[in-house]
């Protein structure tokens, strides 16, 4: 019979884990990053090039896309015609 890992999803549906502000879980080995308004799961690899994802939505929210376009190293111009 062929093994289909229900016996893993059991075990993490037991295991301890904190949640982020969106609710998401944060099982031990877990990486996440921590703001002043609490933690937020790491995007997982297949959504890290997502622009959809909670912690793109969070940035945008609290800084905006100015200011994250500022720390990014883009420069700021006035278009002078």
């Amino acid at each position: 019979m062929p093994d289909t890992g229900w016996w893993m999803m059991k075990d993490k549906q037991q295991a301890p884990f904190i949640t982020d502000i969106n609710g998401a879980e944060i099982y031990d080995g877990n990486e996440y990053f921590v703001s002043d308004e609490g933690n937020i799961a790491a995007v997982p690899p297949g959504e890290n090039w997502n622009v959809h994802n909670a912690l793109i939505e969070h940035l945008v929210e609290t800084y905006g896309t100015n200011y994250i376009a500022e720390m990014c190293g883009l420069d700021k111009r006035v278009c002078k015609i």
